[in-house]
This record gives structure tokens, sequence and C-alpha cells, in this order.
């Protein structure tokens, strides 16, 4: 016997409720739930056949299945996929998330919770226009890209922000936060990325953007009826040729906390499950450099990319991921213990009195590059000998200039004066500092010698660091010239803290269209099944990020779109 939605909402398991696990908007602690967890509530179990029965076939290939719960539409990952939930409840679509964490947001609610769209309301209104965005939007793709997806994002990025202020009660605020690419063609110093405005009482820092988005994304999705099953693992996909022969998705099998549940989909699933950074095996086999840490959660472990994959679909920019480099003790700590790196080294490279160099002493690379940029310079290979990365063994190079003013590894934009960190190596003098990290003594004083020339001259030959308005600096005496980055090591003592790379998240991943419909190795659309955010082969759309919030507002967009377009087909038969 089959139960009502309304029969089944008063079958909630006990314990902690969604608002105790994400209350006021602030970031969800890292590991905070990890007793109390609450289940799920979820319509319409479908059998009372218990759930070791196998999904098996008849002599017609059809499934015969033992379907635990019944649903028009299934998100798997409630981070970005929540707008994918969102976007077909509204258009009057029942709605199952199953989330693998025991609480709701994945990295999104980690992240900054920036939204980066173009052309977009707010943006027009400081220039920005769909010639702008289409010409930003095509560097971005740096020949790896996809043009219908690049328009899909450009003629809908409007529409999500609106569509989350409409069923998300979400107010937006644009920011004057620059593109990663300002000097490129198309390029803008703002506007573009815009966060939810804090209600009163809430963390309104950045730092809790991430955990005030995925709030109101919960909230927007719950008033719509959509249901929640958290600590869900989705594991397989359930087909069946459909009335052309074709081979349709018509559910999930997932694994909750020990116990395999089935689901069935009448119309479709979006899969926004995140990268395969924690994946050691998938990392190493498909991404065409460095990424020893992550700055996610760990939960990515390429779930939904092994269900696609198993269904035949085709695969787009799985050979990178978007990076990071990091303090390397500091992020061995952190994901150790499962949580995201932070943003320490971030903060500190573009400080004025800081340099970073590789093993053999010299600088490699334009420091105050954006972070996804940046770790580029570290997929570079020595040309001789045992052809290492020229980024191994890397170290920020600071003097005592910038840590009296700034201090190191504090992940905040004026830091703390004074503070170093215990992982730090100290010298009396730059000799006396390459000895104590292995390095040339010889080149790093060259290297520094060289570089101070820069700084006197305000211009950085190699590197061209300071010349994109770009993060040029935080000192803001310096405000608007290359000096906010530039500066002179030459105070001792020195210091030194290794670093290292990072992935904040892979963006490979199966092919999608327009619709964010997964496309097969044929080049056609795996009927019903859609996918999004960093699970999906569509980047930002493309190889590069195009601002704050370059992955969250493509990701809430194509799955905006995975939504609409399930919830617009008739059920399966």
């Amino acid at each position: 016997m089959r139960m009502t939605h309304q029969e089944n909402k008063g079958k909630r398991a006990a314990g902690l409720s969604r608002r105790q696990v994400l209350s006021g908007g602030a970031l969800l602690g890292l590991g905070a739930a990890a007793t109390g967890l609450f289940g799920c509530s979820t319509p319409t179990p479908a059998s009372d056949s218990g759930n070791d029965a196998a999904v098996t076939a008849s002599a017609e290939t059809q499934p015969v299945v033992a379907w635990d719960y019944e649903t028009d539409v299934v998100v798997v990952g409630s981070g970005t996929g929540m707008a994918g939930a969102v976007a077909a409840a509204s258009e009057g679509a029942s709605v199952i998330v199953v989330e693998k964490r025991p609480m709701n947001g994945g990295s999104l609610a980690f992240s900054g919770g920036y939204a980066w769209t173009v052309n977009n309301k707010f943006s027009r209104e400081h220039g920005d226009s769909e010639e702008l965005g289409r010409t930003y939007l095509k560097k971005m793709q740096r020949g790896e890209g996809d043009d219908e997806l690049s328009e899909a994002f450009l003629q809908n990025g409007n529409a999500m922000l609106e569509m989350l202020e409409t069923y998300c009660n979400i107010e937006w605020q644009p920011k004057e936060a620059l593109d990663y690419h300002p000097e490129w063609e198309g390029g803008m110093k703002g506007f573009r990325g815009c966060d939810v405005k804090a209600r009163d009482g809430e963390d309104s820092s950045s730092s809790a953007g991430g955990g005030r988005l995925a709030s109101r994304l919960l909230e927007g999705a719950e008033a719509l009826g959509v249901e929640m099953m958290y600590s869900t693992a989705a594991k397989e996909l359930v087909t069946q040729n459909n009335a052309d022969g074709v081979r349709e998705v018509v559910g999930i099998v997932a694994d909750q906390n020990g116990k395999t549940v089935r689901i069935k989909a009448n119309k479709g699933v979006i899969l926004a499950a995140g990268g395969f950074e924690w994946d050691d095996e998938l990392k190493a086999n498909f991404i065409g450099g460095p990424a020893e840490f992550r700055r996610s959660v760990p939960e990515n472990t390429g779930d939904a990319l092994r269900m696609c994959m198993r269904v035949g679909a085709d695969l787009r920019m799985m050979n990178a991921c978007w990076g990071n480099v990091v303090y390397r003790e500091d992020s061995q700590r952190l994901n150790d213990q499962g949580t995201p790196v932070g943003t320490a080294l971030l903060m500190d490279r573009s400080k004025p009195f800081t340099i970073m160099v590789d093993n053999s002493g010299k600088r490699f690379c334009n420091e105050a590059a954006d972070y996804d940029t940046l770790w580029w310079a570290f997929l570079n290979r020595e040309t001789w000998g045992d052809t290492n990365l020229l980024g191994t063994g890397a170290w920020l190079i600071a003097d005592d200039k910038m840590v009296q003013k700034w201090g190191l590894c504090t992940s905040t934009p004026y830091g703390t004066p004074g503070n170093v960190p215990e992982d730090a190596v100290i010298g009396e003098s730059l000799e006396d500092l390459a000895a104590k990290i292995n390095i040339p003594a010889d080149q790093l004083v060259a290297t520094v010698e060289r570089f101070n020339e820069y700084a006197d001259a305000g211009y950085d030959p190699e590197f061209h660091r300071g010349e994109s308005a770009f993060y040029q600096g935080v000192d803001m005496d310096k405000i608007g010239t290359p000096e906010m980055t530039l500066g002179r090591l030459d105070t001792a003592p020195y210091y030194a803290i290794e670093v290292a790379t990072a992935c904040t998240g892979t963006h490979g991943g199966p092919r999608v269209n327009g619709n964010a419909q997964v496309i097969d190795v044929d080049g056609n659309p795996i009927p019903r099944l859609y996918a999004g955010g960093n699970t999906a082969g569509v980047g930002a759309p493309g190889m590069a990020y195009g601002g704050p919030g370059g992955t969250i507002g493509p990701g809430m967009v194509f799955n905006m779109l995975g939504g609409k377009h399930a919830a617009s087909l008739d059920p399966v038969a």
C-alpha cells in the first residue's frame, strides 16, 4: 500500500531538524553534525518486500524493481543541485534530494556563496551586455569549451537569480569583486558576482556566504514540498527501454546508512554530487597535473561520474581541475581531519614583501594571479634530467616587514600582525634561510635581488605581477597600482613556508547539452538523465574560472535547466 505525501511527512525520523543543522545561514560546522543525524522524509514507499530485493530484468529487458520510494525527479546532491530541485518543484513536479552527507549544502556550504553570472540585472547597470558576456565566455573556453553551453549559461543566468529570489526568498547583493581576468576582452571590474544578503542576526561575513546560500536553497525547496534524504549515497542508475527501444533512466539505487534503497524517478534524475577530487585513483588517472590536497568536502569521490560511465555517457574536460595553491602542513592537517583546506596562502602570496620560489631558488609564476590560474604554473616540467615539475618543493618567502604588518597564515586579507605559524622556517639572512630549506643560497639571493629591482621599478617583466587589476594586493596605501603587490624583501629575519597544490574541485564529467541532458558516446541524450555543477563536464563554462562564484553560478544555472526540462516530461510508462 502506497503512502500519500502528507502521510509520509508525518513519519520523519527522529533527530536534529534541518534548521538545527544549518541555522541562521551560518557556515556548517566541520563535523559538528557527527551525532544526532536526522534521517529522511520521502513520498510513497512502493512495496513491503524489504530492502534485500534485487533489481532484475524480464525477458523484455525491462527492470523488475522493488521500489522503496517514488517521485517525479530525483536530485543527487544538495549543493548547487538544490537549484534543480527548486526548478522542478516550481513546475509542479515532486522531488526527492539525496545527499551523501548528514546535512545539506555540500561543498557550496563551505564556500563564499557567490553566484557568478554574466549580463545579469546588476552587471547590466554597470555596462555589461550580452555581447560582452559572450566574448568573455568564449575566451574562457580555452579551446575546450562548448558554444552551446556558453550560450545556455549566458541566456539563463539572470533567470536563475530571479527564480531563487522568487522561491527561496533570496535578496541578492551585487559585489564589486572583479572578474578573475578583467583585462580580457569582455571582462568586468565587478557586479557579475553576487551573494545572499544576511538577515538580522545572521553572520554577514563573506566566509559565511555559502551557509547563507545553502540555508535559503533548503528553505525554498522545502516550502515547495521537496523531500530531503540525508546520509544517502547514490550508487547506481536504474534504466529501462522506452517505447522507441532507447534506454532511459527511471531511478537510482542508493545506500542509506548501510541499507539499500531504490527510488523511482518518473521524470528524471539530476546528478549534482560534486567532483572526484577525493578519489586518488580517479584523480591520478584523469587530472593532467598535481593536485595533492582538496578544498572540498570528502564525500566528493566520483560516485556520480561512475554512475554516468556505466550507462555510456561521453566525458568532457577530464584533464584538469579548479586548481589552488596552499600551505602544505596546514593543508595536510585539515585534509587528515576530512576538512577542506583553507585560504591562508591565497591571502599571503599577493602581499608586498613576498615571493614564491621552487626548489632551485627561482621564481616561476605570478604570485598574485587568481588561484586557478596560478595552479597552471605547477604543471610545467623541466626539459632535462628527471623532468621534474617546476613547482616541486616550492616555498613562500617573506621578510620581516610583511610579517610585522600582516603576519603569515591567517586566512584574512589584513591578517594578524606578527603571526608566525609553527611550520615557518626562519633565517637571520637569505643564506641562512636557504640552507635551512635546502635550496641553493646563491640562487635565492640572486632571485631576491632581481625581484627587488622590479619592486623599485613598479614593474615585473618576468611574470607581470601587479599588471592585472585582479588582486593586485592588499596594501591600501598603494591602491590601484602594482605597488599593492610589489615590495622589496630586504628586512631580516626572513621566513619560508612550504607550499603545495590543491584541487578546489574537479570539473570533468559527463558531457551535457544546453538542457543539462547527459550525452552518450554516440552524441545522443540519455533520456531522463541530467548533470550539473562539478559533476558535469561543463566548467565555468569552459576551462577558465570566470569570477567570484565562478562554479556556483554555472552549477545552479545548469541544474535549473535540468530541473525544468525533467519536470516538463511525461512520466515513464
